[in-house]
């Protein structure tokens, strides 16, 4: 039988990892935007600053300590089992892009701004 994204119940759901496989990140370990700062060698101190909140709302290990991740933890997890992949990127598009601009405005400052 088939879901309304036209996968099988029965079929094991595809995976982010599965995803990076088929284009072209075979053998990159970590949470994914990791994996796409590396392969294109992205130095934004900005970006390197978000990939340490990531990874602990992506991979639930623990092995950050960013007090930020359990609120995106949150609200994505709510979004995508409320909402269709589209919606959600939508969605959270605005939201990375103020997280961005946000970090930008520490990292430039050296302090978190106001």
């Amino acid at each position: 039988m088939q879901t309304a994204r036209g996968l099988r119940h029965d079929a094991p759901a595809p995976t982010a990892r599965a995803d990076l496989e088929r284009l072209g990140f075979a053998g990159f370990r970590g949470c994914t935007f990791e994996t796409i700062l590396r392969r294109y060698d992205l130095a934004d101190p900005v970006l390197w600053r978000i990939a340490c909140i990531v990874p602990e709302a992506d991979l639930e290990d623990e092995q950050d300590d960013s007090p930020e991740a359990p609120g995106f933890d949150l609200i994505l997890r709510a979004l995508s089992i409320s909402r269709d992949d589209d919606t959600v990127l939508a969605m959270t598009a605005p939201i990375f892009d103020a997280v961005y601009e946000h970090m930008r405005r520490a990292v430039l400052s050296g302090r978190s701004p106001a």
